[in-house]
């Protein structure tokens, strides 16, 4: 079931920065029911690190979120795009259940994603599930 809830176009266009112009280690993006629309919560800074990421994405541990991460693996050549569902078990019922179904639709206006993980606690945010999940992506390609 599909929530109607659509990306804004800052939303997408921060997207379009990471991919085309990798201005960007990551943006993370909030669902706003006042406009009814995913708009941008954070644009990190050039240079900003996994451990910057993880902070932010504590921040909105009680929220939930989405992201989209311009992630290179340790020892990779080249940075892949990860599409991250961030919405903790603890989440009021309402609040898990409107991201769920806001996600397909983000995900499908952002083209060019390698990898896509759902994380429910932390620990799915952590590197090292980071580099499963691209090795998972490039497998199964």
């Amino acid at each position: 079931m599909a929530s109607g809830i659509k990306p804004s176009n800052e939303c997408l266009s921060a997207y379009n920065s990471i991919k085309m112009n990798h201005a960007h280690p990551y943006a993370i993006f909030t669902i706003n029911t006042t406009k009814n629309e995913i708009g941008i919560y954070k644009l990190a800074d050039p240079g900003s690190t996994h451990e910057d990421f993880l902070k932010d994405m504590r921040a909105l541990e009680s929220e939930g979120c989405f992201a989209v991460l311009d992630y290179c693996p340790p020892g990779a050549r080249s940075n892949s795009l990860g599409f991250i569902s961030w919405v903790n078990d603890n989440l009021p019922i309402a609040k898990r259940m409107l991201y769920a179904s806001s996600k397909n639709g983000l995900k499908k206006s952002l083209e060019g994603i390698k990898f896509c993980i759902h994380a429910s606690d932390m620990e799915d945010l952590s590197e090292q599930s980071m580099t499963q999940a691209v090795a998972a992506a490039c497998r199964s390609n």
